[in-house]
């Protein structure tokens, strides 16, 4: 028995928020100079004002991986403002921001693709995209988890949002 096999999608849901949650602080670390902290779960769901950009996993019609992603855009516009200063002097910073949170997504993505292919899986990623993840599948096995995060430089809780959700389809 393979050790995906032998993962069952309450375990492998487990193991793929612990990914996410040190994806994500070492990614604003390393890329933003930023202190972004796991401030727990909680059921996330977009808002007014958030810049969401999402990204798949999947291994045929197997299993899927789906992540979206919820930023606070006002947490995006200063970190671009600090960051791309001679960017957001040329390019609208919405635009900024939108490539900063596929940015992210892809980096996440690519962390927990490469743990999961590490296990025995083989996952293809899809490309990051902006906006809302329509993560409407046909009925399956599936795991679902929310992890909220703070900027500690800001003080500002629900800064991102992570939804996570694993389906997984078995034969009969």
């Amino acid at each position: 028995m393979t050790t995906a096999a032998a993962d069952s999608l309450e375990t492998m849901n487990a193991y793929v928020s612990d990914i996410v949650g040190k994806a994500v602080t070492g990614t604003f670390d390393t890329m933003f100079g930023r202190e972004i902290a796991h401030a727990g779960a909680e059921a996330a769901q977009p808002a007014a004002g958030e810049i969401s950009s999402h990204v798949s996993l999947t291994q045929g019609a197997a299993l899927n991986v789906d992540f979206s992603f919820h930023f606070d855009a006002r947490l995006l516009h200063r970190i671009a403002e600090e960051t791309y200063p001679d960017q957001a002097r040329n390019i609208p910073m919405q635009m900024i921001c939108e490539d900063m949170a596929c940015a992210i997504a892809n980096v996440v993505g690519s962390r927990v693709k490469a743990f999961l292919n590490g296990r025995g899986y083989d996952l293809s990623m899809d490309i990051p995209a902006i906006g809302a993840l329509d993560a409407a599948r046909d009925a399956a096995r599936e795991e679902r988890s929310s992890l909220a995060f703070r900027c500690l430089q800001d003080g500002q809780d629900n800064a991102l949002r992570v939804n996570i959700h694993l389906q997984e389809k078995r034969a009969g």
